[in-house]
């Protein structure tokens, strides 16, 4: 049998491919158009829509659920084989002190992880440290940083059930009939939007007669499942995509680093 933390993670991708094939499932039978209307501010322009009806099912929320606890859990158990490798058994109380660290700042890294440090040591403890968002995005910031978006998916779910709704994203190929002085730049549009409704996707110059057909059939959208509205990532962003960010990340740039750390795995007898 693998380490604990190989486990969870393997868990989790378990239940992201359990989650991908659930949406391609459901975006097969969502129903979906894309019609145009004139801009009511600007009858030059006509704003184009796409209509979405269906709600995604009620069991994505628990799957959700289940990649991003299994992913945290796999971070915990790696601190704890960290832990049990420089300090050898933990008390009880020691154990209470054993958790994968993500804080916002310096200051709550040093108040959040004065225990934790002496029972893993300088080398793991420096690099958790450099492992922080507030390290890792000094520009963005630290919700840019994918184990803190991890972080507040985890929370949000111990609340209640994440949110999911539908996102659209609209794409276009229009150059041949729009005027030449139009610039396209910027028209591009990704939205997230209600369970129940339409999303604007593009607004183009009123085109002329008996163009709309061709239009149609270059204006187009896909659907996919987003997040309702969590602090990180953006609501809008493909859920399945999100979390498979995350899972590579905490595979390649997490696991990667600290398992040479790791005494050598007793072989499967």
């Amino acid at each position: 049998m693998g380490r604990s933390h190989t486990i969870k993670l393997h868990r989790a991708h378990t239940h992201l491919k359990e989650l991908g094939a659930r949406i391609e499932e459901w975006k097969q039978s969502a129903g979906k158009s894309v019609f145009g209307e004139t801009d009511p501010e600007d009858p030059g322009y006509q704003i184009f829509y796409f209509q979405n009806d269906p709600i995604p099912p009620e069991k994505l929320s628990s799957t959700i659920g289940d990649v991003v606890q299994n992913l945290r859990a796999s971070l915990d158990h790696l601190c704890f084989e960290l832990a049990t490798a420089y300090t050898g058994r933990l008390s009880k109380k020691q154990e209470k002190n054993v958790r994968f660290p993500i804080y916002r700042s310096e200051a709550e890294f040093r108040e959040g992880t004065a225990e934790l440090l002496g029972l893993i040591g300088s080398e793991a403890g420096a690099i958790l440290q450099r492992m922080q968002p507030y390290y890792t995005r000094p520009d963005k910031g630290p919700e840019w940083d994918m184990l803190w978006q991890l972080q507040e998916l985890v929370i949000a779910d111990q609340r209640e059930s994440l949110t999911v709704v539908n996102s659209v994203v609209g794409r276009w190929s229009i150059e041949s009939i729009v005027p030449v002085e139009f610039d396209p730049a910027g028209v591009w549009f990704r939205t997230g939007i209600p369970p129940k409704g339409r999303a604007p996707i593009a607004r183009l110059p009123l085109l002329p007669e008996g163009t709309e057909n061709e239009v149609m059939r270059k204006v187009m959208a896909s659907l996919d499942v987003s997040l309702g509205a969590p602090p990180s990532p953006p609501a809008g962003d493909p859920t399945y995509e999100v979390l498979l960010d995350i899972t590579v990340y905490i595979r390649s740039r997490v696991f990667k680093v600290l398992e040479p750390l790791l005494p050598p795995s007793k072989p499967e007898e």
